[in-house]
């Protein structure tokens, strides 16, 4: 039996020996690719499958065949064990490492402590799911998670996850379908944790090489669209025609109601809005969302949204902080304004979707309205979302009366009896 052979790539692979003080041969299990490249010679341990072990050689091969790939690279990639050995400050990070660098590193990189732990619950969560599939459906503890090295966060576990998180869902088309979004929300997550300014806190961290790559290509690429519905009509009516009611009883819950139902402000953009974000000289006024040492808009960029006048003038006019819209301390602008706005959505009739507060409803109308009013891409532009195709799924099919539009567009007889124009540009 032959222990060395040649790849499809013409690299060599042998199984090492070594001659023993009673002169007998021992022949090592597994292979050894052996190479040479720019006068060095180099060996990497192989499978001990023949075929298993020409594939790896080949990919290796390969690797190295990119003028940028360097020796180093190609050892961290696929012998991050060996590379630890030679490298003891530079071990491949852990998931619970990054998970504890993120942790810490929350406040400096002004995002929610909410949001934070959905990032790392997210990176958990892969891993457990992805890891399930191979164990007859048993998920490791966290514990267990948290010692994996990061390498592990490969492409294999990402399909693991996504067949797992599928079968969740059985022979039902619409819940598979339901299954591949909550599946790419967990993958959007995980990049999250990644992120540009999140690897800002990792420097003390080795994150393997081939990390962004398996990064890029996470989510399902098609996915069915969400089937959304527009409430009644009697019911936006009701919570349109009588925001007074917020506005006599609860500056703080109708000033909210404004930014989301006349502007499309997310929850974490109306808690941390400040006055500074209001553009009055141009036609028609604009609200920005921009980036504070305390707020990081989601997706990243800063963006405005063109309103009505009669908005500003309400939001100026009634709002008793000098510096934020919503008026109080952190947890009243946060969070208490905003239970008490769901509450009273609630007892017009407003609910959100499963998952989602009633609030968050309003954001959905005003999307609606820029849809119906004018296209796809005003709208992708007002809302903030990363992609049209965010915007197509959730608002292509839906059909706002033009009727509706005037509650958008004219001014409530308590905001003043001057009726105006819509000038929010096409």
């Amino acid at each position: 039996m032959s222990h060395k052979f040649r790849t499809r790539r013409g690299v060599l692979c042998l199984r090492l020996t070594k001659k023993l003080p009673d002169g007998s041969l021992a022949v090592a299990d597994n292979y050894t690719m052996r190479m040479m490249r720019h006068g060095r010679r180099v060996y990497f341990p192989l499978p001990s499958d023949r075929k298993e072990a020409g594939r790896v050689a080949d990919e290796i091969d390969a690797f190295l065949d990119v003028r940028s790939n360097t020796f180093d690279m190609a050892i961290k990639k696929f012998t991050p064990d060996r590379w630890e050995k030679v490298n003891p400050s530079a071990k491949i990070a852990t998931v619970g490492a990054v998970l504890e660098a993120h942790e810490k590193a929350r406040t400096a990189l002004g995002i929610e402590d909410r949001t934070a732990r959905g990032y790392r619950d997210s990176l958990l969560l892969l891993f457990k799911q992805g890891l399930a599939a191979r164990r007859d459906g048993r998920e490791p503890a966290d514990e267990a998670v948290r010692a994996m090295g990061l390498h592990e966060l490969n492409g294999r576990l990402v399909a693991d996850f996504k067949v797992a998180r599928v079968n969740l869902a059985g022979e039902d088309k619409a819940a598979q379908e339901s299954k591949k979004r909550s599946a790419n929300g967990v993958l959007r997550g995980v990049r999250a944790l990644f992120s540009e300014a999140a690897r800002e806190h990792y420097n003390h961290l080795t994150l393997p090489t081939g990390l962004d790559e398996v990064l890029a290509h996470m989510k399902f690429r098609k996915v069915g669209k969400i089937k959304k519905r527009l409430p009644a009509v009697a019911v936006l009516r009701r919570v349109f025609g009588e925001a007074h009611e917020l506005r006599a009883t609860d500056r703080n819950a109708y000033l909210a109601f404004l930014l989301a139902a006349h502007a499309g402000f997310r929850k974490g953009e109306i808690g941390h809005a400040q006055r500074g974000w209001i553009e009055k000289e141009s036609t028609p006024p604009r609200l920005w969302v921009k980036t504070t040492p305390e707020f990081k808009i989601k997706d990243g960029d800063e963006r405005f949204v063109e309103v009505q006048p009669w908005v500003i003038e309400e939001l100026e006019a009634l709002s008793e902080s000098p510096a934020n819209l919503i008026g109080g301390g952190k947890h009243e602008r946060r969070e208490m304004t905003f239970k008490r706005l769901n509450l009273w959505l609630k007892s017009k009739g407003l609910a959100g979707e499963k998952g989602e507060k009633a609030v968050h409803a309003l954001r959905f109308l005003f999307g609606s309205y820029l849809t119906n009013r004018f296209n796809l891409y005003t709208a992708q532009r007002f809302l903030g979302h990363d992609s049209p195709e965010t915007t197509n799924t959730h608002y292509a099919d839906i059909m706002l009366d033009a009727s509706l539009f005037a509650l958008w567009e004219v001014r409530p007889t308590w905001a003043g009896a001057a009726t105006v124009k819509n000038t929010q540009s096409a």
